[in-house]
């Protein structure tokens, strides 16, 4: 599988500041566990992250057509997440990215 495409169409989905911080929090080890699934050029990735200080663990979970570029769903557990898709769909948080 070709993991630019994931990136950049992340990239192209997220603010700076939350793409930085997904970033940071996967480089820093944040990120406890990743499974993925592709069937028919629709990617499902889940995940488990856990807070900066260890005491909370979000599942964000994202889905990704693969042949149109764009993303289907995502959810995540995490309060930003909550606040952010009362308004709109398909919102990308720090633990998505």
């Amino acid at each position: 599988m070709n993991f630019k495409i994931v990136n950049d169409i992340l990239i192209d989905n997220t603010d700076k500041l939350r793409l930085s911080r997904g970033q940071e929090y996967y480089k820093d080890g944040y990120v406890q566990e990743i499974k993925y699934n592709n069937e028919d050029k629709i990617l499902n990735i889940d995940g488990k992250v856990a807070s900066a200080n260890y005491n909370i663990l979000y599942y964000p979970e994202i889905t990704i057509d693969l042949k149109n570029k764009e993303i289907v769903n995502t959810i995540c557990t995490c309060e930003d997440y909550k606040k952010r898709s009362s308004h709109s769909n398909n919102v990308v948080c720090k633990h998505i990215v």
